[in-house]
């Protein structure tokens, strides 16, 4: 592992570019152990989970599709990748065009996640003795 953190820092010192370094568990930890490499971190972020105001902002900015309050905050606890969410917007919007949808429903999202409500736990089968 410590040979990962020299080539990092000798990229940056031959190209004079900044690294970003995204997705480790307990970075701090393990930098931490290498002072050397952690003086040279200019910032350090923790990205949190969007929350339903910040999932509202961006359906608002790339989508006109209108979602419901209940949509909103099912997504909020699907999809935490802005990626994830750009994809399944264009699912929602070929969806919403070819059904005439003019909102989409918290029911709508757990059908596009293979979630559905409507299924039903038969009760055990019982033995029958012919």
């Amino acid at each position: 592992m410590n040979n990962i953190y020299i080539n990092i820092k000798d990229i940056q010192d031959n190209t004079g570019s900044p690294i970003v370094l995204s997705g480790m568990a307990f970075v701090d930890k393990k930098i931490s152990r290498l002072k050397h490499f952690e003086d040279r971190l200019f910032k350090k972020l923790k990205f949190e989970h969007y929350s339903e105001e910040d999932l509202r902002d961006i359906l608002n900015q790339i989508t006109d599709l209108e979602f419901s309050d209940d949509a909103i905050t099912y997504l909020a606890t699907r999809t935490n990748q802005f990626r994830k969410i750009v994809q399944t917007l264009e699912q929602l919007e070929k969806q919403a065009k070819t059904n005439q949808l003019n909102v989409i429903t918290e029911d709508i999202l757990k059908g596009r996640f293979n979630e559905r409500q409507n299924i039903k736990i038969m009760p055990p089968a019982q033995k029958v003795y012919a």
